[in-house]
């Protein structure tokens, strides 16, 4: 089993008092120490995404669904019959459940910072990317 969602976020309001008991009491807490209303919105946006993808595979009372971390700090169920992975990016959010561990990230398209190339692509990557002209070299990185 592999199934991504992803939805966007723009219009999410993280401040509206709806959002707590739709979350966790852990995500709920943690949103309210972000400073930024859009990465608020980004946090408690991630787990409505996990809630709604959960949805066909749990009961409604499972809601809430509730989480722990391994000494990773990889997130999982505490009845582990799937994985999942969260990712946040701009004004969207991604999820992804599988039978197997997963990952998933997303990224918003920016300008191309070397600076983050250097650091993790391979130098084989770098130079391809400097081969590139400037207008390439966005859809190249990404």
């Amino acid at each position: 089993m592999l199934e991504v969602w992803v939805a966007p976020i723009g219009k999410l309001d993280p401040d509206a008092l709806i959002w707590e008991n739709k979350v966790s009491k852990e995500r709920w807490q943690a949103s309210r120490n972000i400073k930024k209303v859009e990465a608020r919105a980004r946090s408690l946006g991630a787990e409505l995404l996990l809630n709604h993808a959960l949805k066909a595979f749990l009961s409604p009372e499972a809601f809430p669904v509730r989480y722990f971390q391994d000494e990773k700090g990889k997130k999982y169920l505490a009845n582990a019959f799937c994985h999942f992975n969260l990712s946040h990016s701009g004004e969207y959010v991604a999820c992804v459940l599988s039978d197997q561990p997963v990952g998933i990230d997303i990224q918003q398209c920016r300008n191309v910072q070397l600076d983050v190339a250097r650091r993790f692509l391979a130098v084989s990557e770098q130079q391809a990317l400097l081969e590139k002209r400037e207008e390439e070299q966005k859809e190249f990185f990404f």
